[in-house]
C-alpha cells in the first residue's frame, strides 16, 4: 500500500505572475487571455506537480472577472481553487 500526501501551494494568482515567474511566455499568456475573451474551451493537463491547478486558477480568475465560468471544472479542483460557487 502506498500513500501520497500532497499539499497545494499557490505560487501565482494571475497570468501576469506566471509570466514573471517564467512559467509561461508572454505570448502564451496573451493567447490564453484571448481564448478566455472569445469564450473558447481550455483543457489543462499534465503530470503530477506540473502546475495544472495553478494555471487553471489563473485562467479561472481571469474568466470569473468577466462574469463567471461557462463550463464547470473537474469536481476535485473546485476546493483547491477557492472560486466562489456563484462564479462556477
Amino acid at each position: 500500500m502506498a500513500v501520497n500526501i500532497r499539499k497545494f501551494v499557490l505560487q501565482a494568482h494571475s497570468l501576469d505572475e506566471l509570466v514573471a515567474l517564467g512559467t509561461v511566455t508572454a505570448a502564451a499568456a496573451r493567447f490564453l487571455e484571448a481564448a478566455v475573451a472569445s469564450g473558447l474551451n481550455i483543457l489543462v493537463s499534465g503530470g503530477t506537480q506540473a502546475g495544472k491547478t495553478t494555471l487553471t486558477f489563473c485562467i479561472a480568475w481571469r474568466t470569473s472577472a468577466r462574469g463567471g465560468l461557462s463550463q464547470p471544472f473537474a469536481p476535485n479542483v473546485h476546493g483547491q481553487l477557492g472560486i466562489p460557487a456563484p462564479l462556477l
